[in-house]
């Protein structure tokens, strides 16, 4: 929570950290926000949970068709390519 709020307010997103709270939690924002900054930090969340998830499989070294699976996560609005890479990462592991 601390990570996302800092790293996008350092940039420039305007939400408050309460805002940043409930939108990571609940996936809803009270009061006025700009729906750049919302966009930004769900993508900012779900990229910090891609990269999480990634380090915890222990033995597989980080790729380039990782980081371009990354890329390309954090730039979409559905965030579906998430999804199956989470599929695939937690069937690996068990």
């Amino acid at each position: 929570m601390d990570f996302n709020y800092n790293s996008n307010h350092i940039e420039g997103n305007t939400l408050t950290y309460g805002q940043t709270e409930i939108l990571l939690l609940f996936g809803k924002v009270i009061g006025e926000a700009d729906v750049r900054d919302v966009q930004e930090m769900t993508a900012s969340n779900v990229g910090l949970r891609m990269m999480t998830e990634e380090a915890a499989v222990k033995g597989v070294p980080l790729t380039q068709n990782f980081i371009r699976t990354l890329h390309k996560t954090i730039l979409r609005e559905d965030y579906t390519v998430y999804r199956v890479i989470c599929l695939a990462v937690c069937k690996q592991v068990m």
